[in-house]
């Protein structure tokens, strides 16, 4: 699932928000909170089917579906309280409130209806999470999963409100008479059973039917599918992907022929796995989606922000002040020189720093001439991958069998990987051979280097750190180990 901006209007955050509502918003956009929501919906629309089979027990249901609305209830004030804006939360969930209204007018049993609205909710929620499933499958068998899905919710949905709208038809008397009802309704065109509609509203739902049945059936269904899937699912997923709700996100800044592998290694580390990532760059028509490998790349977490990532309003508008992390590439997308990538990189670095120097900015050159630059603003990393592929070639060919070493060290996916982590305060004025042993022995990681400061504060990084070394409070250990280690309470 992709959100692409092209607007050219500002994203500003609101200046000095309650620290209560950032933590709200990032709790009610957790994904657990989505599978959450999810659950409480196909109970929701399970129990309204229940209540149609089984009329005998149709007040458990109700007490049970008034529960229910309460949990709704709560969950719609809470994003109310989230939301910067009311008009977003009107635009995002007015069909939502609308369900939750429903089950207030008893005396009303057609407005029971209602409830099925959540159908529409429940189908953003699996496609904003879920939607990395389809990259399991070959685009062909997605295509057909969401013409099945449709058929079957017009068939549900269609029983479903005719027998509420016409509980007392003499040819359509249970449930099950409207299922096949609605299905041959909308197979055929025509109400083939026979049962005239008695009301207007059974009159409109059988419309709607035939209808829909007309467009779903009326040419060939790859077709259908590929016009349906590729229209609808767009509109389904923009409701919930809004940049504006992005915090302590990812910026990646241009693209270039390492950006799947980038995209793909963030997503696959534990760190990142509840981060969303900005890509932002001069995409033409049909990118990043022709870019991107979808074998490897989850498109839930990823938004997209087509602009030129040197101008401040493209910035502004990929939430790079909220963001906690930026990467700038060395951008391929048009056909520049060396020098001008470099210089684009560099521009856009000083940007990032100044809209939010508390931010972690790692940029790719293309020469080492420009480095300079990039440290007096305070850039944390630069990488010439240039001089890397070098450096790594000669190690390879005098240390034979150390890519394979590098390929599981620096692919999250599998094995062993680099960390860093605090020093605890109990190994404070510990020597490194001690805890050299501890980590190995304790923990099944590897001591690799040590940031500390020298007698003036100067930040040092010593690889490879001898025995006798003296740790203090401060200091950061990077280690190997096959998992993030957990040092508080050691």
């Amino acid at each position: 699932m992709l959100f692409t901006s092209n607007s050219p209007n500002r994203q500003t955050p609101k200046p000095q928000e309650p620290p209560w509502k950032r933590s709200l918003r990032r709790f009610m956009n957790h994904p657990a909170t989505d599978v959450f929501v999810i659950v409480l919906i196909l109970v929701s629309i399970s129990l309204l089917i229940a209540e149609i089979l089984f009329p005998n027990q149709r007040y458990i249901f109700e007490s049970i579906n008034l529960g229910l609305t309460i949990l709704f209830s709560i969950e719609l004030v809470l994003r109310y309280l989230a939301e910067r804006k009311t008009s977003r939360f009107i635009r995002r969930y007015w069909i939502d409130v609308i369900a939750v209204l429903a089950p207030y007018f008893r005396s009303l049993r057609i407005l029971r209806i209602l409830r099925l609205l959540r159908i529409f909710r429940l189908g953003k929620l699996l496609n904003r999470r879920f939607s990395g499933i389809q990259s399991w499958l070959a685009f062909s068998l997605a295509q057909h999963f969401w013409l099945i899905f449709l058929v079957i919710t017009l068939v549900i949905a269609g029983a479903v409100t005719f027998h509420l709208a016409e509980p007392n038809n003499p040819q359509v008397k249970t449930f099950q008479d409207a299922v096949w009802w609605s299905m041959f309704t909308l197979v055929g065109g025509e109400p083939l059973t026979g049962a005239p509609a008695q009301t207007f509203s059974g009159r409109l739902i059988s419309l709607i039917i035939i209808i829909a049945g007309v467009v779903t059936f009326a040419s060939i269904a790859g077709i259908i599918a590929a016009i349906m899937i590729n229209r609808l699912k767009p509109q389904m997923e923009r409701g919930d992907m809004d940049l504006e709700e992005l915090e302590n996100h990812i910026v990646i800044c241009g693209w270039s022929r390492s950006a799947n592998l980038l995209l793909a290694a963030l997503q696959n580390s534990e760190e990142y796995w509840d981060k969303g990532i900005v890509l932002v760059a001069e995409f033409g028509e049909g990118q990043p989606e022709d870019l991107l490998d979808k074998t490897k790349i989850v498109p839930s977490t990823l938004y997209v922000v087509k602009g030129d990532f040197t101008r401040l309003e493209v910035l502004e508008r990929a939430g790079i002040q909220r963001a906690s992390e930026a990467i700038v590439l060395a951008d391929q997308i048009r056909d520049r020189s060396d020098q001008d990538r470099d210089a684009r990189s560099v521009l856009a670095a000083m940007l990032i720093e100044k809209q939010n120097p508390e931010i972690f900015t790692c940029v790719e050159l293309l020469n080492r001439d420009n480095a300079a630059h990039l440290s007096m603003m305070g850039v944390e990393e630069i990488l010439v991958t240039d001089e890397y592929a070098g450096t790594i070639l000669a190690n390879a060919q005098r240390t034979r069998g150390i890519i394979t070493m590098l390929n599981e060290l620096f692919d999250p996916t599998r094995g062993n990987q680099f960390y860093k982590v605090p020093l605890p305060d109990a190994w404070s004025g510990k020597t490194i051979g001690n805890i050299f042993d501890t980590l190995k022995r304790d923990h099944e990681a590897i001591l690799v280097s040590i940031e500390t400061t020298d007698e003036h504060g100067t930040p040092q990084l010593k690889v490879n750190p001898p025995n006798h070394m003296t740790t203090k409070t401060g200091d950061k250990l990077v280690v190997i180990a096959q998992r993030r280690l957990d040092l508080k309470n050691v």
